[in-house]
This record gives C-alpha cells, sequence and structure tokens, in this order.
C-alpha cells in the first residue's frame, strides 16, 4: 500500500487531472489524501472536487503544513509514502508496484527512493527558457546501472547534488519507506517553531535537504518515466520557480473554466516527448 499524498493550493482544474490520471494510470494499491489551501474564491471548486473524487481524502491545511504531514503519515498504516504537486500528472501508467514488488525493492537499505519522475528518457533540464541535455542514466558505467527487476537500480552519487539524478528527496513523484519519512518529519515538526518556515510544499521540500545524509546512495526507476510537472503558472512566492514561459495559464482563468464544467481530458492531452520531469504542457487543447 502506497499513501499518495498530493500538495494542492488553487489549482482545481490542475489537481482535477492529477487526480484523475493518477486513478488511470498509477499502478498501484493507494491510498490518496489532498492536503490543500486555497483562497475564499476558490472554495466552491474544492468542494466540487470532493463530491467528483469522493475515494480522495481532502484535507484542509491549517497553521503548519509540517504537522498536517506528520498527521497524515502517523494516521496512515502504509508502508511507503510518495508525494505529488497539483501541477503534476501521470502521461502514461506506471510500472506495476504491488506491496510485494515494494517490498522487494526496498529490501536493499542502501535504497533511498523509486522514482516515478525519472526513467531513461530523462536526458534534459530547462536552462535559460530552452532544454538542455545533462547527464543521463545511460551515461554512466554498467556496473552502476543496472536492470533490476525490470527497473533500474543506478548509485546517485555518481551525480552532482541537486541534478534530477541526485535529488531523491522530493515531493514531484518519488515513492519512501514510511518509516524514513515519518522519522524526518517528526523533526521538522520539533524545528519548525525555531526555524519560521513558510508553510509551503517547496518549504518542506528545501527542509527535508537536511537528511540527503541519512538516506542510501543507491536509487531505483522506472526504465521510462511516467510522472511530469507543468508549471503553466505559480501559486507561491517561496522559492521563484520558472513557470508560464511557453503555455501560461493563469490560476483565475482556470478556475472559471472549472467553475463552468470544464475538465481536461488526459487521453486528450497532445504529450511531446517528455525528455525532462518539468515541461510546460498545452493543457487546455485538452479541455472538454
Amino acid at each position: 500500500m502506497i499513501s499518495l499524498i498530493v500538495f494542492s493550493k488553487n489549482r482545481p482544474l490542475q489537481l482535477d487531472l492529477c487526480l484523475t490520471s493518477v486513478s488511470n494510470n498509477f499502478q498501484a494499491n493507494l491510498l490518496v489524501t489532498v492536503i490543500y489551501d486555497c483562497d475564499p474564491e476558490y472554495e466552491f471548486a474544492y468542494e466540487t472536487l470532493k463530491s467528483e473524487h469522493p475515494h480522495v481524502n481532502f484535507w484542509k491545511q491549517g497553521k503548519s503544513l509540517f504537522r498536517d504531514i506528520l498527521n497524515r503519515l502517523r494516521t496512515s498504516d502504509a508502508c511507503y509514502t510518495c508525494f505529488l504537486t497539483d501541477d503534476c500528472f501521470l502521461f502514461q501508467k506506471s510500472s506495476p508496484l504491488c506491496n510485494t514488488t515494494l517490498d522487494v525493492l526496498f529490501e536493499n537499505h542502501l535504497i533511498s527512493c523509486y522514482s516515478l519522475r525519472l526513467g531513461e528518457n530523462t536526458t534534459h533540464r530547462e536552462f535559460q527558457n530552452r532544454f538542455i541535455e545533462q547527464e543521463s542514466i545511460l551515461s554512466i558505467p554498467d556496473s552502476c546501472r543496472r536492470n533490476h527487476r525490470g527497473m533500474v537500480k543506478y548509485d546517485r552519487t555518481l551525480f552532482l547534488y541537486g541534478g534530477y539524478w541526485n535529488y531523491p528527496l522530493s515531493v514531484d513523484g518519488h515513492i519512501y519507506r514510511s518509516a524514513d519519512i515519518l522519522d524526518f518529519v517528526e523533526e521538522l515538526c520539533f524545528l519548525e517553531p525555531l526555524k519560521k518556515w513558510q508553510q509551503t510544499p517547496n518549504t518542506f521540500e528545501a527542509a527535508l535537504q537536511r537528511y540527503i545524509v541519512y538516506i542510501g546512495p543507491l536509487a531505483l526507476c522506472g526504465q521510462s518515466s511516467c510522472v511530469v510537472n507543468s508549471p503553466n503558472n505559480r501559486v507561491q512566492n517561496t522559492i521563484q520557480n520558472k513557470n508560464g514561459i511557453n503555455e501560461p495559464i493563469s490560476c483565475q482563468k482556470m478556475l472559471d473554466y472549472y467553475n463552468k464544467g470544464k475538465r481536461i481530458i488526459p487521453w486528450k492531452i497532445n504529450m511531446p516527448k517528455v525528455i525532462c520531469p518539468h515541461m510546460e504542457i498545452n493543457l487546455l487543447e485538452a479541455l472538454s
């Protein structure tokens, strides 16, 4: 069982796409929770989301996002945890991930995570509004990259920290042992009042980086990625990630579409070749 926690703020239309794609393409037994925050004009849309996704647990964000995450981890008996943000979606089916498969994959304590956003197709990263080639999993020796039960196991420490291949503590589609994440979040909740962190997923991800030395040097991924993040807009100013460069869509415009009954149909999206975990996708062409 995987506990999937999706972070959302002011993006009902994109969240609907994310949840629909999870239902269609995430081949695992899931407990799905949305931890959401929204401005007053978005509240009706989130109530609609609750009715349209009755099998999803919606958790309104409180004063502490860190404690919200901790409470979810403590109340779940799932052995594994995965995080997504509402501007992510599964563009194709994941590898089948049952408890038996995950237990085998994670039996090696040196494994840090299983990534849904990485694969042999991950060969570029965005730089100054264009994609440039970066080191890929295919660039390291075979002895450090092995086919492991139809998946790829590799030594992430061969790559510079912070690049896609050595950034294991992410909220954009990595699967972890729940026990590991629970330990980290318990300490973060103790530190939060001292650090006075902002209550956003980006801040949570940044805070997780202090544990990079406590997790194993190996990582897993499928031969092809199945999760992509489409940064068409931004809902926070904590970290100035680039967004809306090629396919800008304002949150207000997407709210208007959602309230009019429009939805993004996953199989109608004209998907480009996914070469990077962050790629702006033309989502409105799949609006129906």
